[in-house]
């Protein structure tokens, strides 16, 4: 699947930053913001391929001139933190070429924005990617919040509807004033609406990797959890903080990414290998349903049986017999416990072993989202708490002010530390809490804990890992097993009934066939004695002393 990546937010006016800069940064020009009386310089920016302004039908030609649009979408907007334009950021395709690519961007553009009346600037940039790296073309969109007339003039985002009684007249709140719902005018900003987008431009893309018969290559706009798969997603970190994660400082969400990537590769991992080891199980179900051998075996004679393959092919090596019958002992045995533990004897034991290390493979994820969502949860928490602490004693000193006059004048100096307090107060509830420093001392203590949870979810899912490395080495030892008694015309029809079964030999009658167990005694005692006959030969032991 290729990489899909759109991303949409707001851009709002804030201190030395404002839409002019946000559109002189994606076109890698020069542009002067009016309403700050500063030049914003991009000209050196490298890897900006394309830039243009793409207008509806009924916007002023002149609008085309983006010193003209930006200054006037600034000039529109009055309040100090003004929402001013969407900003897209949306990824292109690696295996498209780029005159491909740039068809795909504008086609996205005027069949999902200018179609809606929205002004469209945008750019496309294709930097030169970093050693080791793949090349990362992406296109930003800047589209104006406000609609435009065919006068050029702007339109509201938002009007007033009025409520009603039941005789149609307007109802009034306390103060005398009208009772009203600012509804926006046009549906830009709706969530159904970011979702069509997202949808559209994956299908945009994946009508064009079909045409070009390069299905393997669609992309999904759903999230992993939408699209089955058993992924966790990662934290958007944003230009900043990859910035510090370049120059070698760690940061939050590099941190939770890496862990993040971490657990995404073990999960991936997983998931493959345990559906063949599903696949495997029923086809030696179905190979071993031909056989007409009416022995009763079990996964654990089977592994007993590997053991003495593996001591048999290490009969034949120059040097390094007993070291080698040594290993293949303490493989075995480690098997033979799991197996035991797991209470497998027949192929259907191990399949539901199987399923369910695979059901517990899923649930790293549902568990690491847990985690983190109270981690942003309890960081909030801290932050609310040091809001109403830090902005307390402004609140406490306008309790005070008994005189209205003097109290207006105060709470006007100190609008901004009030509302940051009551705003962070509100988070916690109308239960009359007011949080102190040893809330936050014990929210970090909680924090740690999560953190701990994360690094545990870590750990579980090595063991994970690690499981599924005696379940394939069972798998290998099966496989051998069967494929020796092939061999001898001697072939396990069915793996039932308890260990320690009974065996034919040609058309001899039924032998009583020896335990797992017994073997391994039998193979241990040997390798033990044939250790004794050595010690006793120096010759012989500094000889088995060099081969090791």
């Amino acid at each position: 699947m290729s990489l899909y990546h759109f991303h949409v937010t707001q851009i709002k006016r804030s201190k030395g930053y404002s839409a002019v800069a946000a559109a002189a940064y994606r076109a890698g020009g020069k542009l002067y913001s009016d309403y700050y009386g500063e030049t914003f310089d991009y000209t050196k920016k490298q890897g900006v391929l394309l830039s243009e302004i793409i207008l509806p039908e009924h916007v002023p030609a002149e609008y085309k001139d983006r010193q003209l649009l930006w200054d006037s979408v600034e000039k529109i907007e009055k309040h100090p933190k003004a929402q001013l334009a969407y900003s897209f950021d949306i990824a292109l395709q690696n295996e498209l070429s780029m005159e491909e690519n740039i068809a795909l961007a504008r086609r996205f553009i005027f069949e999902n924005l200018t179609s809606r009346g929205m002004i469209a600037d945008w750019a496309l940039h294709a930097p030169k990617p970093k050693e080791g790296k793949e090349p990362n073309p992406h296109f930003h969109i800047l589209c104006p919040m406000r609609f435009m007339d065919e006068n050029g003039k702007w339109g509201a985002k938002q009007k007033r509807e009025y409520i009603l009684d039941k005789n149609g007249e307007r109802i009034r709140d306390e103060r005398g004033r009208y009772i009203f719902n600012a509804v926006a005018t046009t549906d830009w900003g709706k969530p159904e609406t970011l979702e069509q987008w997202r949808h559209n431009w994956a299908d945009l893309v994946n009508e064009k990797f079909r045409e070009k018969g390069l299905e393997r290559f669609c992309i999904n706009s759903g999230s992993y959890e939408e699209a089955g798969i058993e992924r966790i997603p990662q934290i958007h970190e944003g230009a900043a903080v990859q910035r510090i994660e370049e120059k070698g400082f760690k940061t939050d969400k590099g941190i939770r990414n890496r862990w993040i990537i971490s657990i995404n590769n073990v999960l991936r991992d997983l998931a493959g290998k345990i559906k063949g080891l599903i696949e495997w199980i029923t086809k030696v179900r179905e190979t071993i349903a031909d056989f007409k051998n009416d022995e009763a075996l079990t996964v654990g004679m089977l592994v007993g049986e590997y053991l003495e393959h593996r001591n048999e092919v290490a009969e034949g090596y120059a040097r390094g017999v007993q070291k080698a019958k040594g290993k293949n002992l303490k493989l075995v045995s480690s098997l033979y416990v799991y197996v035991q533990e797991k209470n497998i004897v027949t192929l259907e034991d191990l399949e539901k072993v199987v399923r369910d290390l695979d059901e517990r493979a899923r649930l790293p994820r549902k568990l690491f989202n847990q985690r983190k969502d109270k981690i942003s949860f309890i960081k909030k928490q801290i932050r609310d708490a040091k809001a109403v602490i830090d902005n307390k004693p402004v609140y406490e000193e306008s309790r005070k002010i008994w005189f209205p006059a003097a109290k207006k004048k105060f709470r006007k100096e100190h609008e901004k530390e009030l509302k940051q307090y009551h705003a962070a107060l509100r988070s916690f509830g109308d239960t009359g809490f007011v949080p102190d420093k040893d809330f936050i001392k014990k929210c970090r203590e909680r924090l740690k804990e999560e953190e701990r949870g994360l690094e545990q979810i870590r750990a579980d899912s090595s063991d994970l890992r690690e499981e599924y490395e005696i379940l394939q080495e069972i798998r290998k030892a099966i496989d051998t097993a069967i494929n020796d008694r092939k061999k001898q015309g001697n072939p396990a029809e069915i793996l039932k009934g308890i260990e320690g079964g009974t065996e034919k030999s040609g058309n001899d009658v039924h032998a009583k066939k020896p335990s797992v167990m017994a073997k391994m005694r039998s193979i241990k005692e040997e390798i033990e004695r044939e250790k004794r006959d050595i010690e006793q030969k120096p010759e012989e032991k500094r000889n088995l002393k060099n081969r090791d």
